[in-house]
């Protein structure tokens, strides 16, 4: 089974029922089946094949759903793109992922055109408007003047690669983790299990970016199974997301801890109504314990806390519909495994913290160009999380704390190293240094520790402007902090956990 061959299953048993709406237009399954088609036609005639690598850096968007599966029509491998990602950026992901065909957007498209790595003949792009250079069509014109003709691609296998997700790494690099159609299907399956939504009748409000992992497999992937319907924010709007309860009788609110802390914060909440509302889901930092408690009281339905990672395809656990804990992250999905081990690496007793591991369908085929890497984090059979948690007698799972530096805020992880690189670029910093610091809306945010050069008269906000030329929004430190001297030991290593 592979994900276009799903979508069509699903598409062909009610073509006319609303996949997704988007501002006031509605799509129907059987409407993004041509499309997507069409554009997969498109693709072909372009010589891309079973295999070749096609980035997709879009905003969230309608354009986005007929690409993302006109290219597993054919068999090729998705790569997707934040579109908030700078040149340095690209250049590393382009420079490590041999890229056939970039389909992009008016701002990537300069930046694209200029890396060495789009200079190869045989690439090519396709732009989302017209309106960028150097593209060689546009998404429309392939998805209408493409005939609607059975493709006949290379057979196309549950282990084929699906997606090509770009995750950033301790090393300051991003990895690119390889998954399968039958790894994001695994998963997606698993998820409208546990959560109960086997079904057509939910409807989704999905502000998540649809190119974080978490929007291709618990949203779009979601809706490709189970024949759910979807109403797709361009961009987060905290009134418009309230309003999809009641204009469009969305079922379920899944969101983030600063979204949740947000809507909590709504003086006249009532003014909303909610009576469509069938569960909560929530995944990135934990609910806070008094937060997760307002969200019960206030909306008194389930609320599923979910953990998981890119390279297991955005879950490994969560809370099902018929039982919930309050701090846990929930049970381990069908299909997976999950254990707590010690320094050893033996296997630790319920309620005893050690790192967590998973194996299972879910987990990646591997990092790409990463052997030796890949090696040390599957070798043994089982993925090493890098988190540290215990499981109660119940199986239920809590996360107690990372085992690296890597910082959660919110739905996106950032690693210090990287920031530190941006900000010592600057010819004024003379040392840096990036940790985590806990906060209320996001969970954890970067905070950078700077030293500056004798004589520089640098501000919080002029770094912050300079990190966000070569990293993206989301990466820069909230907080820069002017010290004298970084605190090192003998060996010259930062000692961070002095930092506060």
């Amino acid at each position: 089974m592979n994900i276009a061959k799903v979508f069509a299953e699903t598409a062909g048993k009610d073509p006319e029922k609303t996949m997704f709406i988007y501002g006031d237009k509605h799509y129907t399954f059987g409407q993004i089946e041509e499309l997507s088609s069409r554009f997969a036609s498109g693709l072909s005639n372009f010589g891309v094949k079973k295999g070749d690598v096609v980035s997709l850096g879009l905003p969230n968007c309608p354009e986005f759903v007929i690409v993302l599966l006109g290219i597993a029509k054919i068999g090729a491998v998705t790569l997707p793109l934040n579109p908030m990602l700078k040149h340095k950026e690209l250049s590393f992901i382009f420079g490590d992922c041999k890229v056939r065909c970039a389909v992009t957007f008016e701002g990537h498209a300069r930046i694209i055109g200029t890396l060495q790595e789009s200079k190869e003949d045989d690439f090519f792009m396709i732009g989302l408007s017209g309106g960028e250079e150097g593209i060689r069509s546009t998404i429309s014109d392939l998805a209408s003047t493409n005939p609607l003709q059975k493709l006949k691609p290379a057979p196309i296998f549950a282990k084929d690669l699906f997606l090509i997700v770009y995750t950033s790494g301790t090393t300051g690099h991003p990895k690119g983790v390889m998954l399968g159609h039958d790894n994001v299907l695994a998963v997606a399956g698993a998820v409208a299990q546990c959560h109960g939504c086997l079904d057509q009748d939910d409807r989704y409000v999905c502000f998540f970016p649809l190119t974080h992992i978490t929007g291709i497999v618990n949203f779009l992937v979601n809706g490709f199974l189970t024949g759910s319907s979807m109403v797709l924010m361009k961009r987060f709007d905290l009134g418009e997301y309230l309003n999809c309860f009641d204009q469009h009788k969305a079922t379920v609110m899944g969101a983030v801890t600063p979204v949740f802390m947000d809507i909590l914060a709504i003086e006249d909440l009532d003014q909303y109504d909610f009576d469509s509302l069938k569960r909560i889901t929530s995944g990135g930092a934990s609910l806070p314990a008094a937060l997760y408690q307002r969200l019960e009281k206030q909306f008194g339905v389930p609320i599923l806390e979910m953990y998981g990672m890119t390279e297991n395809a955005a879950t490994l656990t969560s809370n099902p519909l018929y039982r919930q804990k309050m701090g846990s992250v929930g049970v381990v999905l069908d299909g997976m495994a999950v254990k707590v081990t010690g320094e050893g690496g033996e296997e630790l007793l319920p309620g005893s913290i050690g790192e967590i591991l998973a194996k299972g369908k879910g987990v990646m085929k591997g990092y790409l160009n990463k052997p030796g890497l890949t090696q040390k984090t599957l070798g043994d059979s089982w993925y090493h999380t890098g988190d540290l948690g215990k499981i109660d007698e119940d199986g239920f799972l809590y996360i107690v704390d990372r085992k690296d530096d890597m910082i959660n805020a919110g739905a996106f992880k950032i690693y210090p190293r990287e920031v530190e690189e941006a900000i010592l670029k600057h010819p004024e910093v003379a040392d840096c240094a990036v940790i985590k610091q806990e906060d209320e809306r996001m969970g954890q945010i970067p905070a950078a520790f700077v030293v500056l050069k004798i004589g520089a008269g640098l501000t919080e906000e002029s770094l912050k402007e300079f990190s966000r030329k070569s990293i993206a929004n989301y990466k820069v430190p909230r907080r820069f902090n002017f010290i004298d001297e970084l605190p090192r030991n003998a060996q010259g290593k930062i000692l961070k956990r002095e930092l506060h």
